[in-house]
């Protein structure tokens, strides 16, 4: 009796009966159903082969799409963490590496510089140059070729009579006020507009864009004035807002020092002191009603046990609970006419003491608190001494 070779099924011997291997006959086809049913159970697990899944059926995959940036998603130059000031840049600035290594607009001039060409440079210009006449020539023409009729006219502001000049003279005195270079008009000259209720237009053709006046030295920007910057005018008076910014050595913009909103007549920039620049008295700042009251909000002096320093430098008002007995030790950065409070929640009932060569009280002594909530006034005298009050003794 031999197998077959794959899963060792008996097979009839050649020279029997059927008759004779009914038996092994029976046995092959039980190890053949046998197979089949497995076969049929491993299938019934698997999955169709058009099927489908949605996301939360894959591990990790929402998470990891969570992370990605949308395909149609874009940035701006100003997006980038070594650019900066491009969105106050002037039209035609250039994007350039800065000296300390971000990159930044500057305009061209300051790149460039100053460069002359050749004739040869330029393509087919000494052709057109061969087909006109020379300079004297028309010149001379000009001036002793014509007759009295071919001068033009110019008014004399003086007395209101026209006067005859040719050609050249109009040439030279229109160059004792006009310069052409890089292929645009620029005065050299001082601008005047003498007449009643003189009005100067920038006119930017739409929304989003800035109008605005720039001052330079050798061609590097110092002060840009923005009446009406890139802010888009998206209703309700919103939107080209004005601006005077600042701009570094190399023709960067720093900040902008002044600015006012259109829709709300509010101001704002550098020039302005924060809460913290008040606190601390920078010389130099204007402020705002928003920066003092910001400053006037109680800041958490801690928990403190024991010897206290306080810096009138970082507060107004202040509050504080302390974790044992606690004594005023010093007072820095006082401010002359400084005053405010300071509130000491004191449920345990601990005690409050002074250094007297600083602080004042009205016994010459500390000052004993209630439970709960105490409020503390002081005020710094022309002396620099600090006076302390108690109100609101044993408040709850």
């Amino acid at each position: 009796m031999s197998n077959t070779e794959h899963r060792n099924y008996p097979k009839p011997v050649p020279d029997h009966f059927v008759s004779d291997d009914v038996i092994l006959l029976q046995q092959a086809m039980d190890l053949v159903d046998g197979d089949i049913n497995l076969l049929f159970a491993a299938i019934a697990d698997l999955a169709p082969k058009n099927h489908e899944h949605v996301i939360a059926d894959i591990q990790g995959l929402s998470s990891a799409l969570a992370g990605k940036a949308a395909a149609n998603h874009a940035h701006t130059l100003e997006d980038l963490s070594d650019v900066g000031g491009t969105l106050v840049a002037p039209a035609g600035y250039l994007l350039v590496k800065l000296v300390d290594g971000t990159w930044g607009p500057v305009s061209p001039a300051s790149v460039v510089g100053a460069h002359q060409h050749v004739i040869a440079d330029v393509q087919n210009l000494q052709t057109a140059l061969d087909g006109l006449k020379a300079e004297n020539q028309v010149l001379n023409a000009t001036d002793a070729g014509m007759s009295i009729n071919d001068h033009i006219g110019m008014r004399r502001f003086a007395d209101g009579v026209w006067i005859k000049r040719t050609w050249t003279q109009v040439i030279n005195f229109l160059n004792g006020y006009y310069q052409r270079r890089d292929g645009t008009q620029a005065m050299v000259g001082n601008l005047t507009i003498s007449k009643a209720e003189p009005v100067v237009f920038l006119n930017k053709p739409a929304s989003g864009t800035s109008n605005q006046l720039i001052g330079q030295t050798a061609g590097v920007t110092r002060w840009g004035m923005q009446m009406g910057h890139g802010g888009a005018e998206a209703g309700a008076n919103a939107g080209s807002d004005y601006a005077l910014d600042r701009y570094a050595d190399n023709g960067t913009w720093i900040d902008t020092a002044f600015g006012i909103v259109r829709s709300a007549g509010t101001v704002w920039g550098s020039i302005y002191a924060t809460a913290a620049q008040y606190l601390a008295n920078t010389a130099g700042k204007v402020l705002t009603t928003a920066g003092v009251w910001a400053a006037a909000i109680p800041v958490n002096l801690g928990t403190p046990a024991g010897a206290v320093n306080l810096d009138f430098g970082t507060f107004i008002n202040g509050y504080m609970n302390p974790s044992g007995n606690i004594t005023f030790n010093t007072a820095t950065n006082l401010k002359p006419g400084q005053s405010g409070s300071i509130r000491i929640y004191n449920p345990p009932g601990y005690t409050l003491g002074v250094n007297t060569s600083r602080f004042i009280t009205s016994e010459a002594k500390g000052i004993t608190l209630g439970i709960n909530r105490n409020i503390v006034s002081y005020y710094v005298d022309d002396e620099s001494m600090v006076h302390l009050f108690l109100s609101g003794k044993v408040m709850s």
